[in-house]
């Protein structure tokens, strides 16, 4: 049995990366959605076609709507999906901190908090 401290913990790690994770996508997105448009709807499908990197936030999103119900799941494909996003990163820049692969670990670390509130969560016997 879970004491009210360990739930409350989890929730309290669960949500804080949750919502970071959706307000990163959120700010990110914009500014790549908003960074390509011009002002006519056939430039919306252009921002697609012209920035790859708009594409990888579209799988984040996905990965944070995993992670909302499947923390163990979720949690580990964030994970993997920031580990991804650092290792492009930094072998394709010139800088090795450039502000994708401080964004890559920041996502890392939030994966890792959706995962620590899983673990707390988890019956041991």
């Amino acid at each position: 049995m879970k004491s009210d401290i360990e739930i409350r913990l989890a929730a309290i790690l669960r949500n804080t990366a949750r919502y970071f994770l959706l307000l990163i996508w959120t700010i990110v997105g914009l500014y790549l959605v908003l960074e390509n448009y011009n002002g006519s709807i056939s430039d919306i499908i252009d921002v697609f076609a012209q920035s790859p990197f708009t594409l990888l936030w579209f799988i984040l999103l996905g990965l944070i709507l995993i992670a909302w119900i499947w923390k163990f799941f979720g949690g580990t494909t964030i994970i993997l999906f920031g580990i991804a996003m650092f290792y492009y990163f930094n072998f394709r820049a010139i800088n090795f901190l450039s502000t994708e692969s401080i964004l890559a670990i920041v996502i890392i670390f939030l994966g890792l908090l959706i995962l620590l509130s899983w673990y707390i969560l988890l019956e041991r016997d």
